[in-house]
């Protein structure tokens, strides 16, 4: 799904994105299920477990994190816009 959303950002790096996504996966691959269907009780140490299990720094955790969020957020303001060529609009054109 999130590989159809790059479509719409051309000014994406792609490569660079396939990167990110391992990496990811990585680190959703080291936390539990109760903490990967609820993200907000991951604390300092349990992103320090996943951290060491998945091989990656708290930075990157936190990244993931940031950007589920922001994601999260997004996906909330745009599901309230009932026309879909406004939703396109607001992917290219409104970013913040």
């Amino acid at each position: 799904m999130i590989d159809e959303l790059i479509k719409y950002f051309p000014s994406i790096d792609k490569e660079a994105f396939k990167q990110k996504k391992k990496r990811w996966i990585c680190i959703l691959e080291s936390m539990t299920r109760e903490e990967r269907l609820n993200s907000k009780i991951l604390k300092k140490n349990r992103k320090k477990r996943i951290a060491i299990g998945s091989g990656m720094d708290i930075q990157e955790i936190n990244n993931l994190l940031k950007f589920y969020f922001t994601l999260k957020k997004q996906f909330k303001r745009l599901s309230k816009i009932r026309n879909k060529k406004k939703i396109i609009r607001e992917l290219m054109y409104k970013r913040k």
